[in-house]
């Protein structure tokens, strides 16, 4: 449905559930369907907010065309993945996180290729400092394992808290901090 909108420039109403689990109901001239990091997203113009949205299909529920055409805006970035990054990457989220890697830029950018929301930015030729954010505890831990070795975190307590506990449960599932590598048969 939403595919077939981008294509025949018509108009679709659906509900959406937002990153806080409210569902509101939207009218919009659908721009451009994008996957990128792992997931879907529909660039639209929504009618009833007269501006640019990034809305995720996984929260899409129950779209349809309105039988109407559009003429279609100009997008306001170079490319639709661009604009989705840019928009993802501009949402503030719930848990934020700021971190200092002792690596090149473009090879922590590598070591993230799904996250979503980080924004890597070069300190000099051998470091660089990461914004992460996540509305999910667990997702943060990903993107932080994925740091690599030597990054210097500084969050929230709540969420520095959580990279201990997990970092305990662990070592604990690996056989303790003294242990010894075991070899499986």
């Amino acid at each position: 449905v939403l595919a077939a909108a981008v294509r025949d420039r018509e108009i679709i109403r659906f509900a959406y559930r937002r990153r806080d689990r409210t569902v509101t109901d939207r009218r919009v001239e659908p721009h451009h369907v994008v996957a990128t990091y792992g997931l879907w997203y529909l660039i639209a113009f929504d009618t009833g907010a007269a501006d640019w949205r990034t809305f995720r299909v996984d929260r899409i529920d129950r779209p349809e065309s309105v039988r109407l055409r559009f003429t279609p805006r100009e997008l306001p970035a170079r490319d639709p993945a661009d604009h989705v990054r840019q928009t993802i990457t501009s949402t503030p989220y719930r848990y934020p996180l700021r971190a200092t890697v002792p690596a090149p830029a473009e090879v922590v950018r590598a070591r993230l290729p799904m996250s979503i929301s980080a924004r890597v930015q070069p300190l000099d030729e051998s470091s660089c400092t990461v914004l992460l954010g996540a509305d999910s505890l667990d997702r943060l831990v990903r993107d932080v394992v994925a740091l690599g070795p030597g990054a210097e975190v500084d969050a929230s307590p709540e969420v520095l808290a959580h990279l201990r506990n997990v970092g305990r449960r662990l070592v604990e599932q690996s056989g303790g901090a003294g242990s010894r590598d075991r070899e499986f048969r």
